[in-house]
């Protein structure tokens, strides 16, 4: 293949080097801007009329005076790449939001306070504390409501090529297809091997690398990922030469698939380039702070839920002969193990029917040794197929959660014979306490077989820290409500 392969493509891309592509590039960026802006004066709005329905003497002419600030929150994003054309992992978005939120809002009232001590008595604490809580859960939730309604478009995100079309990089070419809100355009995949024949696939015809200059040249501000992990380093490094002298923008991919990935920082030791892993899970006050956040969320949404709680338990009851719940022995922490309470959704005595059901149909043991679950499970009762699909079922592990035997956040709960499926993983679910939700939970559910937990669960002991809790439960309220993947 020559030059000419990808140019059939060209004509057909969004980010050409025309005029109307210089302003292109500057969509993403302004469309989130626009986002945040509407976030600051909703968060606003909601505090002001929360305050009055509560009593407060709220003056509307003079909380205006707030909206000179918003440029400083807004500038504030930006010098944390809050705007890049290329989107940021979702939890170090929410990190970055949430720490420069804070901060912006905690210096907003010291200011105001230090330079006009009069304005203590014209404005409310309480309803300038509750816009900057408002604005911690609203900025996010809009942002990702926007990639949501924009990422399909053709200005939205930055256009990338992709060097090496072997097992890696069509990973990366189909992850970037398949999740348009990562911001990434794929143009083509370049590769000097030409039994490696991608005509065939959904992505876009490749050629040579040298194709790149060309590439360049008609994709303004194109971004290169290197995906050879199997080419030597003096192959690699020559190929990186030739992409800054084309590119501002070169990212190698490395042969270090399944090592941590979030919080990985890049260090310099006498010109050497190092990787410095962090596991967050083994800390004594990260830790502290999960179970604090636990025991806060549990209290305060547990009081909430009570009444769902009485009219599951009295449906549970009239549905069918049994207890309301039903508790079994799981793996806890440390290989203890615990009893993890769930409403009961199966017929008395399941255990006994799930053997013999398993015995008389081989498709349906077939089925529960790939997932350790059944699609149709003949012992379900009626009420609890509509517990299961929207996880009220496991409401009761919040129990669980308030003892210390589970995290809101974590592994999935597994009985002693699947921890031996762990393997030589074992020893990460040990680490920490099981969760009622779980990465696991909020990317497939029981779509996915149990190797595929057992990589999702490795990925989040590894990369753990508050805020991927943070974005797991988030994303599980969306899960929860479109019932995806739960029988």
């Amino acid at each position: 293949m020559n030059g000419s392969t990808y140019a059939i493509k060209k004509e057909e891309h969004a980010f050409s080097g025309s005029r109307y592509g210089y302003l292109q590039q500057w969509m993403m960026p302004f469309t989130l801007l626009c986002s945040d802006i509407m976030a600051l004066f909703f968060s606003w709005a909601i505090a002001i009329v929360v305050a009055t329905l509560m009593g407060k003497n709220i003056a509307l002419a003079d909380y205006l005076n707030f909206l000179y600030f918003i440029p400083l929150f807004l500038f504030a994003f930006l010098l944390s790449g809050l705007y890049s054309r290329t989107s940021t992992n979702p939890v170090e978005e929410i990190r970055k939001l949430s720490l420069i939120t804070s901060f912006s809002f905690f210096f907003l009232i010291t200011g105001i306070f230090i330079m006009h001590r009069e304005s203590l008595f014209f404005y409310s604490r309480f309803t300038i504390f509750l816009a900057g809580l408002s604005s911690l859960a609203i900025i996010p939730l809009l942002r990702s409501f926007t990639r949501h309604l924009c990422a399909h478009n053709a200005w939205w995100g930055t256009p990338v090529l992709i060097l090496g079309a072997g097992k890696t990089g069509q990973m990366i070419a189909r992850k970037i297809n398949e999740t348009p809100s990562l911001g990434l355009k794929l143009i083509t995949i370049l590769d000097d091997d030409h039994d490696k024949q991608l005509d065939k696939l959904y992505f876009p015809a490749s050629g040579p690398i040298s194709d790149m200059r060309n590439i360049a040249i008609n994709n303004r501000l194109c971004k290169v990922l290197i995906c050879m992990p199997g080419v030597s380093t003096k192959k690699v490094l020559s190929i990186m030469d030739e992409c800054t002298r084309y590119f501002n923008h070169v990212t190698v991919i490395p042969d270090l698939f399944g090592m941590s990935s979030l919080w990985v920082n890049a260090k310099d030791i006498g010109g050497v380039l190092a990787l410095d892993i962090k596991n967050s899970s083994l800390s004594t006050s990260a830790q502290f702070v999960k179970r604090t956040v636990d025991v806060f969320l549990v209290l305060t949404g547990g009081f909430l839920i009570l009444p769902l709680i009485l009219i599951v338990s009295l449906l549970v009851k009239l549905d069918s002969p049994g207890r309301i719940f039903y508790g079994n022995k799981r793996v806890g922490k440390n290989g203890k193990n615990f009893l993890c309470w769930k409403f009961r959704s199966m017929k008395q005595n399941a255990d006994e029917l799930l053997n013999s059901y398993l015995a008389k149909d081989p498709t349906l043991q077939k089925e529960w040794d790939k997932t350790q679950k059944l699609q149709n499970d003949p012992r379900i009762t009626k009420i609890g197929k509509s517990l299961r699909k929207w996880s009220i079922d496991e409401l009761p592990q919040l129990w669980n959660v308030l003892k210390g035997e589970m995290s809101l956040v974590g592994p999935r709960p597994c009985f002693e014979e699947q921890l031996k499926m762990y393997g030589n993983n074992q020893h990460l679910y040990t680490s920490v306490k099981p969760g009622i939700t779980g990465y696991w939970q909020i990317s497939g559910r029981n779509s996915l077989n149990f190797e595929d937990r057992v990589r999702l669960e490795r990925y989040y002991v590894s990369n753990w820290s508050i805020w991927l809790d943070i974005h797991i439960l988030a994303k599980t309220i969306v899960v929860v409500i479109k019932g995806e993947g739960a029988y």
